[in-house]
């Protein structure tokens, strides 16, 4: 335990200061480029993602588990990242050029220039993610640690640059996001080069075939969780002004980054559970009950105080979000909790299970948002989004508690144990700080 409670420490950590300097991002953004920046920014972003996560099959995901449990090493892994990317790359550029071309009302939203833009960051994007996730397939917390803090580093420096200094507005934000990620890859790519004798081999089609077999397992749900929570933002890219995708976007942006909680737990875990067998569902249950608690916490103070957070982050033009923040509190709080349970089932080889709780979310999110958009307007969406979350949620945690054979009790129920990690927890980090 004391193991896993060291490199949790490290990865709460540096999310922690992660999560302060993507905040400052935001803000900057937000003062930077007003709702209307915001949100032709927002939409080329999503337009990255999803065409990033639609072509890649699930790989990013299979890659980090065949490195925990051992299947591949560094050099594989690599390799094969380098052919799925060049996939991605030619299958997301031709299919996203032929989509601007399309008289569909989202393009709308953004000049044409920026679109381009998301496109060219899409295999950046997917490699920066890969090679800094397998570090935690390695168990070099501390090093994935710093790299994800120095990722936003570099894109708030690039952002500063870019779009306050030389004024390129939303073009500049999409520049410092490519760059700071190209550096990102060259760094990790140096990384294992020097710490574990990186080298291209040959590749194998039973490895292709493993981990794409693995990746589609999970694909539905991998993409499906991406678009649990951007469906709002999408559908709106669709029907709302660029204002209003704008402060949906502040929304969910200031709502999610309460999540960097349970990320720093999932890396651990999955990595523990993948690379080792024997019975962590103790482990899974109590970070389950510490992660419900501080997470709950955060977000109770974060609605009490949503008027002058907004305010003084991303300017008044932004305090029409305070409600849908409130809103949306009420999902993320269950998101958070059931974000526990999905180490286990991945690291378990069952990620069937997470893509079928994902996809049952997002069904049901798209017709509420249909439903409730018209009627309410924003707040109808994000009524939508935290419904999703909460059915979701539900699902994870009872096909967690069919698998593990837990009980109810032996999930949910404080122990004295628990506050004792916390103490510990909170001790290590106001040491490392």
């Amino acid at each position: 335990m004391a193991s896993e409670i060291k490199d949790i420490t490290f990865t709460f950590i540096g999310r922690i200061v992660n999560a302060i300097l993507v905040i400052i991002i935001q803000s900057c953004l937000a003062w930077f480029l007003l709702p209307d920046g915001r949100g032709s920014y927002a939409i080329c972003l999503i337009y990255t993602t999803i065409l990033t996560m639609l072509f890649s099959f699930g790989s990013d995901t299979a890659f980090i588990y065949f490195v925990a449990s051992k299947r591949l090493n560094i050099s594989e892994s690599i390799t094969y990242s380098i052919l799925i990317g060049f996939v991605v790359s030619i299958l997301s550029i031709l299919i996203g050029f032929a989509v601007l071309q399309l008289p569909l009302s989202f393009t709308s939203k953004a000049t044409p220039s920026d679109f381009h833009l998301a496109l060219f960051y899409c295999p950046v994007f997917l490699l920066a993610n890969i090679y800094i996730q397998l570090l935690t397939s390695l168990g070099q917390f501390y090093i994935y640690s710093i790299l994800i803090v120095l990722r936003e580093v570099n894109r708030l420096t690039f952002i500063l640059i870019f779009v306050l200094w030389l004024s390129l507005g939303v073009k500049g934000a999409l520049l410092a996001n490519i760059i700071s990620d190209f550096v990102m890859i060259f760094i990790t790519l140096g990384l294992y080069k020097l710490k574990y004798h990186l080298n291209l081999v040959k590749p194998r089609l039973i490895h292709i075939r493993k981990i794409l077999s693995y990746g589609m397992r999970y694909y539905f749900g991998r993409l499906s969780n991406l678009l649990n929570v951007q469906i709002g933002t999408i559908i709106l890219a669709f029907f709302a002004s660029k204002e209003e995708i704008g402060l949906f976007a502040v929304a969910t942006a200031l709502t999610v980054r309460i999540e960097m909680i349970p990320d720093s737990f999932f890396p651990v875990l999955f990595q523990r559970v993948a690379n080792n067998k024997t019975d962590k569902l103790e482990l899974i249950a109590q970070c389950a009950r510490i992660t419900g608690m501080i997470c709950s916490t955060l977000l109770i103070i974060l609605a009490l105080f949503a008027n002058p957070i907004i305010e003084i982050l991303f300017s008044s033009d932004f305090l029409p979000s305070v409600n849908l923040v409130r809103i949306l509190i009420i999902g993320t709080m269950a998101r958070c909790v059931s974000k526990m349970f999905v180490p286990y089932i991945l690291g378990t080889n069952h990620p069937g299970i997470a893509s079928i709780s994902v996809v049952i979310g997002l069904l049901t999110n798209i017709v509420m948002m249909y439903s409730f958009l018209p009627v309410y307007g924003l707040s109808g969406a994000a009524i939508s989004v935290s419904m999703n979350y909460l059915i979701s949620s539900l699902i994870l945690t009872v096909s967690f508690i069919h698998l593990s054979g837990v009980t109810i009790q032996d999930l949910f129920v404080f122990r004295q144990s628990d506050w004792e990690q916390v103490y510990f927890i909170m001790k290590r980090y106001f040491k490392k700080a």
